[in-house]
């Protein structure tokens, strides 16, 4: 067995912690923008719908908005929120699981 020296081991604790740093903030970055991409195409679809651009995307990032705070202020887990705005056999409980299989 290998005894590492003091000096050894902050160099490996501070590598390990500089990868671990970068790893979260890709993965910050990451979820980032797939929000990004959610807003898109929210607004993507609310201008097939007939709505101006610049409506769509304001709309589509204050629902993700109300969303994010919706979690944060009322203490209740997402599956409960996504369940009170889900009917049964309805709409968007169809869509979920054609995108998730």
């Amino acid at each position: 067995m290998r005894v590492c020296g003091l000096k050894q081991l902050r160099r490996i604790l501070k590598n390990t912690f500089r990868i671990t740093s970068l790893q979260t903030q890709y993965k910050t970055q990451n979820l980032c923008c797939q929000v990004y991409v959610i807003i898109e195409a929210l607004a993507d679809g609310a201008v097939r719908m007939g709505l101006p651009r610049d409506q769509a995307y304001r709309l589509a990032a204050q629902t993700v908005l109300g969303a994010g705070s919706m979690v944060l202020t009322n203490k209740v887990h997402p599956t409960q929120l996504k369940d009170n705005v889900t009917s049964p056999a309805g709409n968007s409980v169809t869509n979920m699981y054609s995108h998730s299989a």
